[in-house]
């Protein structure tokens, strides 16, 4: 977490975190690559719709086991 920039502001920045997000996509074997053009632009539909997907991702591979961070 300590790599995200929690405060960016423009498209470089953006990238660098969603770039962030597909290592751990790929690292975690998810095949998803989300649309990082459409997240970027910060429409509420793209990013509904990619939250939904998470969403659906975590109901189907939850274990149930408590989450110790």
């Amino acid at each position: 977490m300590g790599k995200v920039k929690w405060d960016a502001k423009f498209d470089y920045q953006y990238m660098d975190n969603y770039k962030i997000l597909n290592a751990s996509f790929k690292k975690n074997g998810i095949q998803k690559v989300p649309d990082v053009d459409k997240l970027i632009k910060a429409r509420y539909q793209d990013n509904l719709e990619f939250c939904q997907w998470i969403k659906k991702y975590h109901d189907l591979h939850d274990s149930g086991e408590e989450y110790d961070g």
